[in-house]
Parts: structure tokens; sequence; C-alpha cells
């Protein structure tokens, strides 16, 4: 859910521009269902090593989404105050 605040949130900050929602709702969708897909195959294959680096690589995806919303946010931000 907070995923989907800062997608509009970002948006309203690149004055509604359509072509930076359709790249955020692309990226937001491809890294969720990265994560679904790889929840779903971590629960077929309940061996050791190989669920926790799914686990870990689902979490690289969520981080890879939150920095990359935060570069966004900051470049507009000195963008606006230069």
């Amino acid at each position: 859910m907070l995923q989907v605040i800062m997608i509009a949130r970002l948006h309203a900050m690149y004055q509604g521009s359509r072509t930076m929602l359709l790249f955020l709702l692309i990226i937001f969708l491809a890294v969720n269902i990265t994560c679904v897909v790889l929840a779903a195959i971590g629960l077929k294959a309940t061996v050791w090593g190989k669920q926790r680096s799914r686990y870990s690589l689902a979490c690289i995806f969520n981080t890879v989404w939150e920095v990359l919303a935060l570069c966004l946010s900051v470049w507009i931000a000195v963008k606006h105050f230069r």
C-alpha cells in the first residue's frame, strides 16, 4: 500500500507526467510480480539454503524499488530548488 502512495506522490511531483506514471507502474508491477513468483517458488522448495537466498533476493528487489523512488524524488527536488 505504501508503494502505491509513493507512486501517487512521485506522479504529483512530476506534474502529472504520463510517461513517469507509466515508468513507475511498470517498475512497481515488475518488482511485485517477481516477489510473488519467488515466494511461490520458495513455498514449493523448502530446502534450507535455497529458501533463504530467494527471500533475500525478494528483499533486494524491494530495496531497489525504494532506492529508485528516493533517487527520483531527490532529483526532482534538486531540479525544483535550483
